[in-house]
């Protein structure tokens, strides 16, 4: 059956089980050489847009391409870094919790990546920049606060005391630029930098808000409201319970594995019975794709050539025109010819760590909605697979038997690779 098909009516099978044995135990932090390949890619294919530049034009203006990588290269590395510390971080967690541990260990073991709380000594950097909120800042709120914070958290109003309540909080994650802090028993601030280049911070609390309204029973946070201090977003939520799903992936059986995959399903499903009322791709007129530097579109786009033009626009690397035309005209001749109507609603970052598991493998929360929207069908399970390296070291090579059918479409996920190779953005 086409896969298109079944995006169309909702439907995605779930009966298949999972038949996957969790990979052994290595205890070997990836090396440094590795870890420092991954960012010395990224540097030459910078590189060698400038030097394909200048072979064309050599006496073209580098002014505004210098402007331009000054401000987007930044938050590219730190995606890179990001993601390599994911993976030391996933590796950790592999490591036997038995006998002595080294004094490394130790500290590792109190650092906010691998615990829901720490104390202010070992916060991050970025962490504690975050929670330095001067006195004199002013503080913007972006979407209403709701009441449920003044019930929850007390008197006098959240954000006239929004600094001492952020410092005694408790870190349940923090890599990188993102931090996610538990206020109460029930409240959750996430906080980010705002950054024009990435999706705008009140997309993910817009998205939940129309989830919420629609399909009142999914398992997803209560957006309740956005601050911004600075250059700084609090967006705050309401708390889910469960395990977060890449730290505990290892240690689920078959059986809970066949459950989440059941209870995914149930829940794509869900969204996939949305009707696309806007007309336009992305959510708020808005699209995203993390791979890119500026990845948000500067217009609304309204077709799939529109969408196709957006993921190779910008590459990284002078790419010969006729090479984009087959890419778009071949590899996904048949998308061409959809309409917005045809998109149905996408989480677009479907990621073990955006899942909260309960004990018997159900999922009681999916968290992480920036990147939502309406997009093609097989959007899903090309984003699904992003950020899962399927190396040897990696623990989630099972992930893709989790996706249902009907959401993981192989030669598309192979074109989609094939552009971020093309481009640069691999």
């Amino acid at each position: 059956m086409n896969p298109n098909d079944l995006a169309k009516r909702g439907k995605i099978d779930s009966h298949e089980s999972v038949d996957s044995t969790p990979h052994a135990s290595e205890n070997k932090v990836p090396d440094t050489q590795e870890d420092l390949e991954r960012i010395a890619r990224m540097n030459k294919s910078v590189l060698s847009m400038f030097v394909g530049t200048l072979k064309k034009h050599p006496e073209a203006d580098l002014g505004p391409i210098l402007a331009k990588y000054n401000a987007e290269y930044g938050p590219r590395r730190q995606r890179k870094l990001r993601q390599r510390a994911e993976l030391k971080h996933e590796e950790k967690l592999k490591e036997p919790n038995d006998g002595p541990k080294s004094k490394s260990a130790e500290s590792k073991a109190t650092h906010p990546l691998f615990t829901s709380s720490a104390p202010v000594s070992v916060r991050s950097r970025e962490l504690k920049q975050a929670l330095s909120i001067p006195e004199n800042q002013a503080i913007q709120i972006i979407r209403p606060l709701s009441h449920r914070l003044d019930d929850d958290l007390g008197s006098p109003p959240l954000h006239t005391r929004v600094r001492s309540l952020l410092n005694s909080a408790k870190v349940l994650y923090s890599f990188g630029i993102v931090h996610v802090l538990k206020l109460s028993d029930n409240v959750v601030v996430k906080i980010r930098p705002l950054d024009r280049q990435q999706a705008p911070p009140e997309n993910e609390l817009d998205v939940l808000s129309y989830l919420r309204s629609r399909l009142p029973d999914l398992p997803i946070p209560e957006p309740l409201g956005l601050l911004q201090i600075g250059e700084t977003c609090y967006s705050f939520m309401s708390y889910l319970p469960g395990q977060e799903g890449s730290s505990t992936w290892l240690t689920l059986t078959n059986t809970q594995k066949d459950r989440f995959r059941s209870d995914l399903a149930l829940q794509l499903s869900r969204l996939r019975s949305l009707s696309n009322d806007t007309g336009s791709f992305g959510f708020n007129g808005v699209c995203v794709d993390l791979r890119r530097l500026s990845n948000t579109t500067n217009s609304r786009i309204t077709t799939f050539q529109g969408f196709l033009s957006y993921l190779l626009e910008e590459p990284y690397r002078p790419i010969a025109a006729e090479y984009f035309e087959y890419l778009k005209h071949c590899v996904f001749k048949s998308e061409l010819q959809g309409t917005a109507d045809d998109l149905i609603f996408t989480h677009a970052d479907l990621h073990p760590r955006n899942f909260l598991i309960g004990t018997d493998g159900e999922i009681t929360g999916i968290i992480d909605w920036e990147t939502a929207g309406w997009y093609p069908w097989y959007w899903e399970g090309v984003k699904a697979l992003n950020t899962i390296s399927f190396g040897k070291k990696e623990n989630m090579n099972d992930w893709w038997r989790i996706l249902p059918e009907g959401v993981l479409d192989g030669p598309i996920w192979a074109a989609d690779n094939l552009i971020s190779k093309v481009t640069g953005r691999g």
